[in-house]
């Protein structure tokens, strides 16, 4: 099983990362939005900053920062 240190939502209104698609991310531990292959392709504009909490991974408490995001063609 490969533990992924983000997830992706898509909006409902969405059902594949397009332009003007917005998302929430979590992100889990140090990990950044623009180390996320599947954006690589994108320009990234930050709707909300979100927040910052701990979840359990495993037997770990690790720190995920949730932030909100719209995607657009490089």
């Amino acid at each position: 099983m490969v533990n992924k240190k983000y997830n992706l939502f898509l909006s409902p209104q969405f059902n594949k990362l397009t332009n003007g698609a917005k998302l929430r991310v979590d992100l889990l531990g140090d990990m950044k939005i623009k180390d996320i292959p599947e954006l690589k392709d994108f320009n990234i504009k930050y709707i909300t900053k979100g927040y910052e909490d701990l979840v359990k991974q495993g037997n770990l408490l690790v720190s995920r920062k949730v932030r909100y995001i719209e995607i657009f063609k490089k």
